[in-house]
C-alpha cells in the first residue's frame, strides 16, 4: 500500500541500502576530515541505518547538504525504502 501511494516503487528497487556501492567512492584521503571518502560514506551509511532502526522511537532529524550529484537523493531513497518496507 505505501509503495502505491508513494508512487516510487521502481525507483526504490534500484536505490536502496542493498544497492549501495562503496566502490564508487575514492580511497583518497579527504584533506578536510583526514579520512577517505569511502570511509566517510561507510560511516554515513551506518548512521542512516541506525536512524531508520530507531525511527519513531527517537525524534531526530537529518539534513543533507552537498554539491549536485554526490548522492543526497540516493540516500533519501535508501531511507524511504527502509521505512516503507
Amino acid at each position: 500500500m505505501s509503495y502505491k501511494s508513494s508512487n516510487i516503487g521502481q525507483l526504490l528497487n534500484n536505490e536502496n541500502f542493498s544497492t549501495f556501492d562503496f566502490s564508487v567512492f575514492s580511497d583518497e584521503i579527504n584533506p578536510e576530515t583526514g579520512i577517505s571518502y569511502r570511509t566517510e560514506m561507510e560511516t554515513i551509511k551506518s548512521k542512516l541505518e541506525n536512524f531508520v532502526n530507531i525511527f519513531g522511537e527517537s525524534y531526530k532529524n537529518i539534513i543533507f547538504q552537498g554539491l549536485t550529484g554526490v548522492g543526497k537523493t540516493f540516500l533519501c531513497n535508501c531511507i524511504a525504502k527502509e521505512l516503507l518496507d
